[in-house]
């Protein structure tokens, strides 16, 4: 709502005022108000009112105070939920900041952020770009991990599927916070890692941070990595299902770039040539096998 000038015209407030507020009141009792205000702050005397119009009046700006409180918060309580398929998508919040989401997540966030934080909500995966404000942190809630920042530059890899969710910090500083473990402070060039089955929350030197943001430039990029996290990966990527049969299988690892909007059928035969394991396709779902 905006806020009214003493100085402006009197037949214009009038009709903000009865425009915006569904009363019984009627016009005159909002000129009422106006002439009020204006006695007040000119000086200048106007028309006697009676008493009970003042009551009145005073009650038209408690209702307009009430009413802005109340449109205030309601605009601040509704949210926006942005939901990716196969593909990524940039998103920029009120406060300017934006959001690269990655395939098949999806991120929550207010129309208008209150004063004291920014929350926003996280599935899957995104990097975030944080625009600098120490006065109002900005929190991601992603699974069980709560990552607070004031302005910063970081990744976050929250599938519901992973066994863990992985926050990798490129600049500036965040802290890690999840019920069990307290907080934990990363400086860049780190990751933290929440390991879900045993509610651990670990910190570990982010060794090729352009794995973790490949996905930003449409790329995988794998770097002795295990065949475990590899499908993992695809299966998020590509929204599929993927099983690996015996648990040596799962070990071996592989580096390799895709680069070229591959398909999965394409990656595994990739691998499939460099590893010794073959791969067979039933409806969404590859199962691996060892040969």
């Amino acid at each position: 709502m905006k806020h009214i000038q003493p100085e402006n015209d009197p037949d214009q407030i009038i009709n903000h005022f009865s425009g915006r507020i569904r009363s019984t009141h009627s016009a005159a009792d909002a000129e009422a108000c106006y002439q009020m205000f204006r006695e007040k702050s000119t000086g200048k005397k106007t028309k006697r009112i009676p008493l009970f119009r003042y009551g009145i009046a005073a009650a038209i700006v408690l209702l307009l105070i009430v009413s802005a409180f109340f449109l205030k918060n309601a605009e601040q309580a509704k949210t926006v939920t942005v939901t990716t398929a196969g593909y990524t998508t940039t998103v920029t919040l009120p406060d300017g900041s934006h959001i690269q989401l990655g395939h098949y997540s999806e991120i929550e966030y207010p129309c208008a952020f209150a004063k004291a934080t920014r929350p926003v909500k996280l599935t899957g995966k995104a990097y975030f770009d944080v625009t600098h404000n120490p006065d109002q942190p900005f929190i991601v809630t992603a699974g069980e991990v709560t990552i607070q920042v004031l302005g910063t530059q970081f990744n976050v890899n929250a599938y519901p599927e992973n066994p863990y969710i992985k926050t990798t910090l490129l600049e500036g500083s965040v802290s890690i916070n999840d019920k069990s473990n307290g907080t934990l402070l990363l400086h860049p060039n780190e990751s933290a890692l929440f390991w879900k089955e045993s509610n651990r929350l670990v910190r570990e030197q982010a060794t090729d941070v352009q794995q973790d943001i490949a996905w930003r430039g449409k790329k995988l990029i794998f770097n002795n990595t295990t065949l475990n996290s590899i499908s993992r990966e695809l299966a998020n990527h590509f929204n599929i299902e993927i099983e690996i049969t015996g648990p040596v299988l799962g070990r071996y690892r592989f580096t390799a770039r895709f680069e070229n909007g591959e398909s999965p059928e394409e990656i595994l035969n990739i691998l499939q040539a460099a590893g010794n394991f073959t791969w067979a396709k039933q409806d969404n779902k590859f199962i691996l096998k060892h040969k």
